[in-house]
């Protein structure tokens, strides 16, 4: 039976018994009182009893009718807002949801809230019911008029009634506004295909349908409807409209926030991942989806711990099941680095940052997660080159010193022997000023390359600075191991080395240090190598020295003789001492080289061989021959100023000069100072300065021979000179190296080297000067061959500068020393022929 036909019966019982009570009354009312028989007095005294009962009984339907029609109103707007927004999230309105658990329990609340609202709707009913049967005079419009949802009454689409909470919905205030009118004026847009064929497709859903309905206001109103046909009703249908505006309105502002959420989400750099307490992922967002190469389709509803390696499983594990317990953790709010694994199985190093919120009764755990892949690299490759030397990549000092107090702890351990090697390669620094710093880059790393295949893979190599290297050797039982793979180790790195098309030889000199016999200690092991090597270095080339205590002091000696020599240049303890440079046609002085002499206050004189070396390598080779050219200038002048003419002099430049000082300034400046006629200043260059860089020379030597000056090689055929640049070059002498001159009297590859450098120098307009020339033979032999300038110990060691001007004021002819007993003592007195 439909609520129609209850209520219809209600009604007729409800009209049978007023009909009783009016009937009797009327007859109460229509009999005399003095007619009344016993019957009547009883049948007046039931209506009485029934009429007081009615009364009671309609004044409690009332009140309890108020009650109801008071609660279905409040519980039925909430109500309605709870399931109008459970049916939207359902429907997908506000994204798909595709985790299960939410969807499990959308449906929970639907379903409890539609029993509940079909509890209010029979209290409504019978409320209903009772205020008709209260009242048979009102008709079923008072049933509708209890009702806060706007109902009409409608045949064939034609309003026929509305009750006054639909005319308050659709904006009016009064019926008449829509009681004959077609529904489907009232329905917005789209929507009106609903109320065709009287409400057809309408009754036929199952459940309440979402549309939009016109309001005069010009907005469209957010309704949900519903049909059905009035039982033996005439084709009346009647319609119920609810009022989900509020419910939309929020709704939409749910779904804005949790769109303007995701976008949040998904413009995050780091990945975020939401899981419950069981570990299901709830959230991904789309840095989530490309750091892990999941889908968040994919990865939501799965364990999180399908992000991490299987060892970072475990840990997790354990300290989320720590954090349940004890609600203590050590990673919740706490930054850590782990490692994360891609959807491929890759793995990567994370960092991840956990947190823990509360909603409602369910707790979930936050994780942010970045991707430190390029920090790691970053920092691994700072790691490695603090470690490491940038150009060869083997080991530098910092990991030496740590790589080598592991070797000893360990050779203290075990009893075994540890060797430190420091090796100095010679001949390194010449290819490197003539074939360019790019080429001595080359063959440093090559050289690095040889020494690390001539040892044991456990040994080690470092680049201790520019052209030394550091060795570490384990497991040594006795000097003879040492020995051995020293001779192995000299064999490979002086095999030549092919360097851009040529053939280049290095040597080396090394010096060894023992564990436990020379000391206990990893920082002197180094210490006492290097001053092995430099014993080596000293002794000649190729050549290997093990520590000996005594070499501390050689060391010592030369740091003291580097101070030594800084106060000299700056308390003017030098002096230049003159070799004459001597015509061989006519045995004329015609030229005089300068060659620096230091008189040390104790120390005496020192030898050339002893500080020049010193000075070369601290950098003191630049303020020493600042001073020589000044001097020589100085010297030049009061020769010009005794009217001795013909006579030139020359001086030496370094190449430390032409890289670390201005050199053209210096020159101009001095020229100038002294007022020295250019012309008689000559200014010898090495071959291997000349090719460091040739273009650079070439512009510094057209400069120089702008002033006027004399140019000269010196140390010719030792170097690699180009003859593209030798015919280049502004040069008025080439020098032959005394290497070539030595034993020329009996070589003949080396007179035939001389030969070659005088035909080619002639050939450029050059003149040739031969020197470490101490023989008669060598003499002879230089001036058949057609040398110009002969320098040497065969007519003069170098000279104080008055006993030169004394020599040159005399008209001497040279050689002056005209026995050979002579010449022995000039040569027994130790002065080089620098």
């Amino acid at each position: 039976m439909s609520v129609f036909n209850a209520v219809s019966v209600v009604i007729d019982a409800a009209l049978l018994v007023s009909w009783g009570v009016m009937l009797a009354l009327y007859l109460r009312r229509g009999t005399p009182q003095t007619a009344r028989g016993p019957e009547r007095e009883a049948l007046e005294t039931a209506i009485d009893e029934l009429s007081q009962a009615n009364a009671k009984a309609e004044a409690a339907i009332a009140v309890k009718n108020r009650f109801l029609e008071s609660a279905s109103y409040q519980l039925r707007t909430p109500l309605n807002t709870i399931l109008g927004l459970s049916e939207m999230v359902a429907s997908g309105f506000c994204g798909p949801c595709d985790n299960a658990k939410v969807g499990e329990y959308l449906n929970d609340i639907h379903a409890s809230g539609l029993e509940l609202l079909t509890v209010i709707d029979k209290l409504s009913a019978v409320a209903t019911v009772e205020a008709t049967a209260n009242a048979a005079r009102h008709s079923y419009r008072t049933i509708f008029e209890m009702s806060p949802d706007g109902m009409c009454l409608c045949r064939d689409g034609v309003v026929t009634f509305i009750n006054s909470a639909g005319v308050r919905l659709l904006g009016g205030y009064d019926a008449s506004q829509f009681e004959g009118k077609a529904f489907a004026d009232f329905i917005h847009g789209a929507d009106r295909s609903w109320a065709e064929n009287n409400f057809a497709t309408l009754i036929g859903e199952a459940h309440s349908t979402p549309m939009q309905l016109a309001h005069p206001g010009g907005k469209a109103l957010d309704v949900v409807l519903t049909a059905a046909a009035v039982p033996d009703g005439d084709d009346i249908v009647l319609v119920v409209i609810r009022n989900i505006s509020d419910v939309t309105r929020a709704n939409r502002d749910v779904a804005a926030q949790v769109k303007r959420l995701n976008s949040i989400l998904d413009t995050a750099v780091d990945a975020i991942v939401v899981c419950d307490e069981r570990g299901l992922i709830e959230t991904f967002n789309r840095s989530a989806e490309v750091m892990f190469g999941y889908t968040a389709a994919d990865a939501i509803g799965r364990n999180v711990t399908i992000l991490m390696t299987e060892r970072d499983a475990f840990d997790h594990h354990r300290n989320i099941g720590r954090y349940a317990h004890t609600h203590e953790s050590q990673v919740i709010g706490v930054g850590r680095e782990v490692s994360a694994q891609r959807k491929d199985g890759s793995g990567f190093p994370a960092e991840i940052s956990l947190s823990v919120c509360y909603l409602d009764d369910r707790r979930l755990f936050t994780a942010m997660i970045r991707d430190v892949t390029e920090r790691r690299t970053f920092e691994n490759h700072l790691a490695y080159s603090a470690n490491h030397d940038a150009l060869t990549s083997l080991p530098n000092r910092n990991l030496l010193a740590a790589t080598l107090q592991q070797d000893v702890d360990r050779a203290a351990a075990s009893g075994a022997w540890v060797a430190v090697w420091f090796v100095d390669l010679d001949g390194f620094k010449t290819i490197n000023d003539v074939m360019g710093h790019a080429a001595g880059d080359e063959l440093l790393i090559e050289a690095g390359r040889r020494m690390l295949a001539s040892i044991k893979p456990a040994d080690t190599v470092a680049r201790f600075g520019g052209d030394e290297f550091a060795l570490i050797i384990t497991d040594v039982r006795s000097q003879a191991d040492v020995i051995a793979a020293m001779e192995t180790f000299l064999s490979a790195v002086t095999q030549p080395f092919l360097l851009r098309g040529q053939e280049v030889a290095l040597t080396a000199n090394v010096g060894i240090s023992l564990y436990p016999g020379d000391t206990v200690t990893a920082s002197d092991l180094v210490v006492n190598a290097g001053a092995a090597m430099i014993v080596a270095k000293a002794a000649g080339r190729n050549l290997y020295r093990f520590f000996d205590p005594s070499m501390h002091h050689e060391s010592s000696e030369r740091l003291t003789l580097e101070n030594e020599l800084r106060r000299g240049i700056e308390r003017d303890e030098l002096m230049l001492h003159y070799q004459p440079q001597v015509d061989i046609a006519s045995g004329a002085i015609v030229g005089l080289e300068a060659l620096v002499r230091w008189n040390h206050p104790n120390m005496g004189m020192v030898s050339p061989n002893r500080f020049i070396p010193v000075a070369e390598q601290t950098g003191l080779i630049v303020p020493l021959g600042e001073w020589v050219l000044h001097q020589a200038c100085k010297d030049l002048r009061r020769l010009e100023d005794m009217g001795i003419d013909g006579v030139s002099v020359a001086v030496n430049i370094s190449p430390r000069q032409f890289s670390d000082s201005d050199v053209l300034g210096l020159i101009h400046h001095v020229i100038a100072e002294t007022g020295v006629d250019p012309g008689r200043l000559d200014v010898e260059i090495t071959e291997g300065t000349l090719m460091n860089d040739p273009e650079h020379v070439i512009a510094y030597l057209e400069q120089l021979k702008g002033q006027g000056i004399r140019l000269s090689i010196d140390d010719f055929g030792t170097g690699y000179s180009s003859l593209n640049y030798l015919k280049r070059f502004p040069v008025d002498t080439l020098k032959i190296d005394r290497s070539f001159v030595v034993d020329i009297a009996d070589n003949a590859k080396d007179e035939a080297i001389a030969l070659t450098i005088i035909t080619l120098a002639h050939s450029m307009g050059m003149t040739v000067l031969a020197e470490g020339v101490e023989f008669a033979a060598q003499g002879d032999l230089l001036g058949r061959l057609g040398c110009d300038v002969i320098q040497g110990f065969l007519y003069s060691r170098p000279l104080p500068f008055e006993q030169i001007v004394a020599i040159l004021r005399g008209g001497i002819r040279l050689p002056i020393l005209a026995s050979t007993e002579a010449l022995q003592s000039s040569l027994a007195t130790g002065s080089p022929n620098i």
